[in-house]
């Protein structure tokens, strides 16, 4: 019988009891690593067209902290619900759905013209997105039920996104400077629909062989939660009335209390809780979502720096940031073939290290104790090496935490427990956006409020509110109260880097004593890999 012009074997059929190798298994990650590099793409590129959404948007410094962390937030509130959808209707068909959504509403986005339109573009791309990374992540374990195969598979799919991550500045640069700044969203259609093409042709359709039945209120608890914390924490970085963030954690705290309790009891849970009680596991999500934490919310501030205090375009930025995201792809391939044969704490310990030198260096080159690597060429040196470091460690993390995510989750649970992963990385970058990027705007608005400028309410406003409004602003002012406005706007931009920076190395820190003190000496591939024992559910 033939599904698809295909054996119903070889594309069609694997269930979660298949135990061969797939055969067009590298295909499909050819794939599926496509499905990756257009989310870094987009991810990428969106930084470097901040600027250029500021000065034709207009948009609040709030309304474009929305923008970039309004996708992460609705992602990370729907990623669970998406990752068990897909094992019971099939990881393929979600796929094929959310890329399809994903390229439409990325057409909205392009041609957004105001401020919420885009907003509200972002937050259906997040809809669609919560299906792809669940979705990839399952199917790979699908096809590679090797578990020596596996951490291979996986370095490849990360190492795609690092890809789509160095090809995403310097494109997005290209555009940026011929075109509109809604070119960086068009760019994701024709992808999108090169997935489509390629995931009917060549990927398995995988599903869990006895899903039971889906758990409805488990899905509506977890979205109240999350969105509970997502809804505090926005309130809380919008200076709105204290009781608003206390109400919405809140109801977090107790939708997560009723979650727990109900995930506990469920014949058919949404996920297996026992999995989160996995010391290995549970330390690798966390893990993750510390990495996005620090990776996203460095980003935010990092490429204004680049773009708006050094001025340089933004092709030179990307070129500037590509041998970091270079370092980062060969990290990740590396790392990809040592996950069997050493144990994950070492290699875990390197990573943070590695990547907490490059964040120090930030709160170096912003603290002017060496005014050699605090302007001009010298800044721009030190911020690859910087960068380097910190691709360096971020790409030794993933391969590392991915295989024994997947290694631990029972097959018919891949999409789940991926899933829970995903959300983990998805919450950890909507934070660090959020916390790191309030310490940012913080600074500067603290610093700024002491500056004693010849300036009308509204352009006083319009100084504080961020660094780019300050340097629009400059555009039509004397060219002596120009320089000066720029002047101050840039040492408090540059301040906030460095706080925020601190920050971050704080969280670097305290994420080693963790891995030191709570990850078990386990080894993430490998026939003797860590694997969590679900086989009674009670």
């Amino acid at each position: 019988m033939r599904e698809n012009g295909r054996d119903k074997n070889m594309g069609a059929g694997l269930c979660d009891a298949h135990v061969t190798s797939y055969p067009l298994r590298w295909w499909g990650v050819a794939v599926l690593a496509l499905s990756v590099v257009i989310l870094a793409i987009d991810m990428t590129v969106l930084n470097f067209a901040l600027p250029a959404i500021s000065r034709d948007l207009d948009p609040s410094g709030t309304q474009l902290l929305w923008i970039v962390d309004i996708y992460a937030f609705v992602i990370a509130t729907l990623l669970i619900t998406m990752g068990t959808l897909g094992d019971r209707i099939g990881r393929r068909k979600l796929l094929m759905w959310g890329i399809a959504g994903f390229g439409a509403a990325s057409l909205l986005a392009a041609y957004s013209v105001s401020p919420l339109m885009l907003i509200i573009a972002r937050a259906l791309q997040g809809v669609a997105g919560a299906t792809l990374m669940p979705s990839t992540l399952s199917l790979i374990k699908a096809m590679f039920p090797d578990k020596n195969e596996l951490p291979r598979a996986i370095a490849v799919w990360i190492s795609c996104y690092s890809l789509g991550a160095i090809i995403g500045p310097v494109l997005g640069g290209w555009l940026l400077e011929h075109f509109h700044w809604g070119s960086v969203f068009i760019i994701n259609v024709p992808v999108a629909v090169a997935v489509i093409a390629g995931g009917l042709l060549v990927l398995p359709e995988s599903k869990s062989s006895s899903p039971g039945k889906f758990d409805v209120a488990g899905a509506v608890l977890s979205m109240a939660a999350l969105f509970g914390v997502v809804g505090a924490l926005k309130a809380a970085t919008a200076g709105l009335a204290w009781w608003i963030p206390a109400l919405l954690a809140t109801a977090a705290i107790l939708a997560a209390g009723a979650l727990v309790s109900h995930l506990n009891n469920s014949p058919h849970p949404l996920v297996d809780v026992r999995l989160l009680r996995d010391r290995a596991y549970a330390m690798a999500v966390v893990i993750n979502a510390m990495s996005s934490f620090l990776l996203v919310g460095a980003m935010f501030y990092l490429t204004q720096y680049l773009q708006v205090v050094l001025g340089i375009s933004p092709v030179h930025a990307g070129l500037l940031l590509m041998p970091g995201m270079v370092a980062s792809m060969a990290a990740t391939m590396i790392t990809g073939e040592m996950v069997g044969k050493f144990s994950a704490r070492p290699l875990l310990l390197i990573a943070i290290t590695l990547a907490g030198a490059g964040l120090a260096m930030h709160v170096v080159e912003a603290s002017g104790i060496w005014p050699a690597v605090s302007s001009g060429t010298g800044a721009q040196v030190w911020f690859g090496a910087s960068f380097i470091l910190l691709g360096v460690g971020a790409g030794m993390i993933d391969p590392v935490t991915n295989t024994i995510i997947l290694g631990s989750a029972p097959p018919e649970q891949s999409g789940a427990a991926s899933a829970l992963s995903e959300t983990g990385y998805e919450l950890g970058g909507a934070f660090g956006a959020a916390i790191l990027g309030a310490v940012l705007v913080g600074t500067y608005s603290r610093e700024l409020s002491a500056v004693d400028l010849p300036l009308d309410p509204s352009q006083s406003t319009e100084l504080s509110d961020n660094v780019n409004s300050a340097h629009v602003l400059a555009e039509s002012l004397p060219d002596d109260l120009a320089a000066a406005v720029i002047d101050v706007a840039d040492k408090a931009f540059t301040s906030g880097m460095g706080w925020a920076s601190a920050v971050a190395v704080g969280c670097c820190i305290a994420t080693a004593i963790a891995v030191r003190a709570v990850l078990p000496d386990v080894r993430a591939g490998g026939a003797d890999s860590h694997e969590v024992d679900l086989s009674e559910r009670r």
